[in-house]
């Protein structure tokens, strides 16, 4: 957070606008010194704080809607009975297992609480809740590495539920895992749940991105990238026509932005009301794992709400409420 502070402050009176401050606790660190500024940025997260923010214009599902939406698929296709939220604590974790534990009191789910440190060698209380209690759902709010010693050493003692990773959980190298019990319940019995599709979907905006990328490596990243750049794109030019791209002009723009043209990566219909929690995008979609496709998991389900996203009025971040 240091490094990000120390960073901003040498650029602040340099730059118009941040297309991407990455991290949700080093953006949170700056954000008192952006207010003050002014400085209309692309938050490289999505913790349902921004979901306030009046400077930060965000694309995609925030990870509490998200876990909402995991749960509520869940329910409606596995017909579960209990769900164990594993994640690291804070405004990523956090942020989901609230959203988690909303969606688990309205479906009147058994619902289990457990933190987790960061470190593979550290999840094995983690690891010893899931055996013990072993409930239908583990929704995963950790790193790939993480996921993958969770879900590998989970499988390897014995547990047959399934699990569901919020969107930075997964990572196509978790393909490249071996072992039998790990490799089968990756493939099997886990799907991630993402603010969009992956980098080989169908639509304009992806087509975009592939062509300007080139030969590259595929990787969901771009994709990311590619996204939460759209809405940037449309308040400059918006700015630029009104002559006004300063930093106060496009801080006004923002505010009366209205929807922002994803080309097909998300809902064009879609207000961005910087600020205003009940203008928030919720719908998300489910990948599965699969070997031939670029990134490692293709689309199982498109975008959707689920009854507890679609009603559920957020009055403050859901990490706060967890």
């Amino acid at each position: 957070m240091a490094t990000h502070k120390r960073a901003y402050q040498e650029i602040r009176t340099k730059v118009l606008a941040l297309a991407q401050t990455l991290g949700s606790p080093t953006t949170a660190a700056v954000l008192p010194q952006m207010r003050a500024d002014k400085m209309v940025a692309a938050p490289a997260s999505w913790t349902s704080l921004w979901e306030f923010e009046d400077v930060l214009i965000k694309s995609g599902t925030n990870y509490c809607f998200e876990a909402m939406n995991a749960v509520d698929h869940a329910v409606e296709a596995w017909g579960i009975d209990s769900v164990m939220a594993v994640h690291y604590p804070g405004d990523y974790g956090g942020d989901a297992a609230g959203g988690a534990r909303i969606a688990a009191e309205r479906n009147r789910l058994k619902f289990t609480d457990v933190p987790t440190p960061t470190g593979a060698d550290k999840q094995r209380p983690a690891i010893d809740k899931i055996v013990k209690e072993s409930p239908d759902l583990v929704l995963l709010s950790t790193s790939p590495r993480d996921t993958a010693v969770l879900i590998g050493q989970a499988a390897a003692r014995g547990y047959r539920g399934r699990f569901i990773g919020s969107s930075p959980s997964w990572t196509k190298e978790l393909l490249g895992i071996k072992t039998r019990p790990a490799a089968e319940a990756i493939r099997t019995r886990f799907l991630q749940a993402a603010p969009w599709k992956p980098f080989a979907t169908d639509t304009p905006g992806h087509a975009a991105m592939r062509a300007a990328l080139g030969k590259v490596d595929p990787n969901d990243a771009y994709t990311t990238g590619w996204i939460w750049s759209y809405p940037l794109k449309t308040v400059l030019q918006k700015a630029i026509d009104q002559n006004r791209l300063t930093r106060a002009g496009l801080y006004q723009t923002l505010r009366n932005l209205g929807a922002v043209d994803y080309e097909g990566m998300l809902s064009t219909e879609r207000g961005a009301y910087p600020g205003v929690a009940a203008t928030s995008f919720r719908a998300t979609t489910l990948n599965v794992p699969d070997d031939n496709a670029h990134t490692g998991v293709r689309t199982a389900r498109d975008f959707f709400t689920g009854p507890t996203a679609r009603r559920h009025v957020m009055t403050e971040p859901c990490f706060k409420a967890s």
